[in-house]
């Protein structure tokens, strides 16, 4: 559901985040929280139903690309 839930950059208070997103705690199960990180690439790994893999993404942070506002690329063509 691209959009739905927040993708922040910087610190922000998991606690805040949760009672603002989810204030009856019935939609959010964790929450994934990362040390800064140089993004050099950032995107998903996808298993098919056949087991194969496929990875998607895009070159530099990934805000854009995980809301759906910047296109899908394979790595492969994101690679320079």
């Amino acid at each position: 559901m691209p959009g739905v839930f927040a993708t922040h950059r910087g610190w922000i208070d998991p606690f805040v985040l949760l009672q603002t997103a989810d204030p009856d705690g019935r939609n959010i199960a964790s929450v994934l929280s990362q040390e800064g990180v140089h993004p050099v690439y950032s995107g998903a790994l996808i298993v098919m139903a056949d087991g194969a893999t496929r990875v998607e993404g895009c070159a530099g942070t990934g805000e854009a690309f995980m809301v759906g506002e910047k296109n899908i690329q394979t790595i492969q063509e994101a690679l320079p």
